[in-house]
């Protein structure tokens, strides 16, 4: 049987493979090393005693492409002959046409996860908090999500730490949220932009400081800031158009409370300021990405800004 799983929400497509894998034996082809002749002969090996293997195929469903590729050669393979075992198709993108796609469909099962949109990924949120009868502060879902982002892998993990904080009453609070580690880095960060906001160098790098204190990399810290000052960017802009406080909130799908906060930001600057701003952080981007020194580029950018 020919079985595709694909789709950008990795988190649900994983889960989805991780359920064929239980209880059987598995046997992974990857495509960059991808060994045509041996999962051919992995295609018919079936056991008189036992299950055949099953096979599993990562990403060469949109790495192969052309008249002369492997994926010519699997389809050929297949198009008469369905093979006795579970062959699996696992892609990180969703695919939307070929030949070899129309036949999976046709012959096979096909399991799409796209990525979620604002709604789905707080319904999502709530069913997972609340499994195991756990109930939680109106507030929790969108700090989560304001703060970590729409990354399922993460969110996912952050909802464990909160429910074993939260054992004993079964209710997670924000205070339990702004306990995490990683929600503390977020918050860090929007605290260092907060304190460049007010040209306060020394707050600025005793936040930096502390957030390379919690492990996180340079890069990671920089592209928060860039993100940091692309909403200041959108905000101010929206400001100068006459846009009040509510339509701003509508118009970038913000929480009320990064709302506040970033329009309370965005009176120390003007457009101006944070135009030049935003292209001095994409040069300092680049440079690292070349080799420069990222911790003394983040110095360097706190004492310009600050200056």
């Amino acid at each position: 049987m020919l079985t595709l799983i694909h789709g950008e929400n990795t988190f649900l497509s994983n889960k989805k493979l991780q359920d064929f894998k239980v209880n059987n034996s598995t046997i992974i082809f990857e495509a960059d090393d991808f060994d045509f002749t041996k999962f051919s002969e992995n295609t018919s090996a079936v056991s008189l005693f036992n299950d055949a293997a099953i096979l599993i195929v990562k990403g060469i469903l949109s790495k192969q492409k052309g008249k002369g590729s492997v994926l010519k050669d699997i389809e050929k393979l297949f198009v008469k002959n369905i093979p006795p075992q579970n062959v699996i198709f696992y892609e990180e993108k969703t695919i939307k046409t070929g030949t070899f796609f129309k036949l999976i469909q046709k012959q096979g099962e096909v399991f799409l996860f796209p990525a979620f949109n604002k709604r789905e990924l707080k319904t999502w949120m709530k069913i997972e908090v609340e499994k195991e009868n756990y109930s939680f502060e109106k507030e929790v879902i969108d700090i989560l999500i304001t703060y970590l982002g729409d990354d399922l892998w993460v969110l996912s993990s952050e909802i464990e730490k909160l429910k074993i904080a939260s054992q004993k009453d079964r209710q997670i609070k924000v205070s339990d949220v702004k306990r995490l580690s990683k929600l503390n880095t977020s918050v860090s960060i929007f605290e260092l932009v907060d304190s460049l906001g007010y040209r306060n160098e020394k707050a600025s790098l005793t936040h930096l400081t502390q957030i390379l204190r919690f492990g996180e990399q340079p890069t990671y810290i920089l592209a928060m800031i860039i993100r940091q000052y692309r909403l200041l960017l959108q905000i101010v802009d929206l400001i100068e158009r006459g846009k009040n406080r509510e339509e701003i909130i509508t118009k970038m799908h913000l929480i009320p409370f990064m709302a506040g906060k970033l329009v309370s930001q965005s009176k120390k600057y003007r457009l101006s300021e944070l135009i030049k701003i935003y292209e001095k952080l994409l040069e300092i981007d680049a440079g690292i990405k070349k080799g420069e020194d990222p911790y003394l580029s983040l110095e360097l950018l706190i004492a310009d800004i600050c200056s």
